[in-house]
């Protein structure tokens, strides 16, 4: 009687045990089953994250193919800048290979942008030298209207000329009898002309 008492101890211990092991297991699964829900959750995520990394770095690798061209048609002064420089060492010469991040790259591509907006809303002065109608290099002051137009005088107030945007780069033309009034703008701008005025030249929107 007393080793069936205490067999039947043990078999109610055991089914405790057994009860107790069954509820963990079923816990146990329906943690996997959350885990496994979470792991495709995720896998899915990142997959649609791969897709979208793709596509804006097929997007970035455009507008810097399109900035290498951007670059050679500014105006010297502006291309010549170290700020300017700086910038365009960094964009990648082969995107496929390039080790650079592409929050990197994204953000050279607004440094140089914001550059260039900055340039063309304002009045920039430049001294340059250039070549005069006897062939010879002079010096001259620019004056650029931002990236519409410029206009440049020599020391003398002889020589003159307009600058405008074209396919291959900033062209310049000739126009001596604007030297006198690019000469006054200089002067009022400078503050060297007093009082202040509106003075005309004339500007050519393509």
């Amino acid at each position: 009687a007393v080793e069936s008492q205490s067999l039947n101890d043990s078999v109610d211990l055991l089914k405790k045990e057994l009860a107790t092991l069954g509820e963990n297991i079923t816990k146990a699964q329906g943690d996997t089953t959350a885990a496994d829900t979470e792991r495709e959750q995720l896998l899915a995520d990142n997959e649609t994250l791969k897709d979208a990394s793709a596509a804006v770095s097929e997007l970035v690798a455009k507008i810097e193919l399109r900035l290498k061209k951007v670059i050679t048609l500014l105006p010297e002064d502006l291309k010549n800048r170290e700020s300017i420089q700086q910038v365009v060492r960094r964009i990648p010469k082969n995107p496929e290979s390039t080790r650079l991040s592409l929050s990197e790259r994204m953000q050279t591509i607004v440094v140089l942008l914001t550059e260039i907006e900055k340039f063309n809303g304002a009045l920039n002065i430049a001294v340059e030298t250039r070549r005069i109608p006897s062939g010879e290099m002079a010096q001259v002051t620019t004056i650029y209207l931002g990236l519409a137009q410029g206009f440049y005088v020599d020391a003398t107030r002889k020589f003159a000329g307009v600058l405008t945007p074209g396919p291959n780069g900033w062209v310049a033309t000739d126009r001596n009898d604007l030297a006198p009034l690019i000469g006054d703008v200089l002067d009022l701008y400078s503050k060297k002309k007093q009082p202040p005025q509106f003075v005309s030249i004339p500007v050519e929107i393509k």
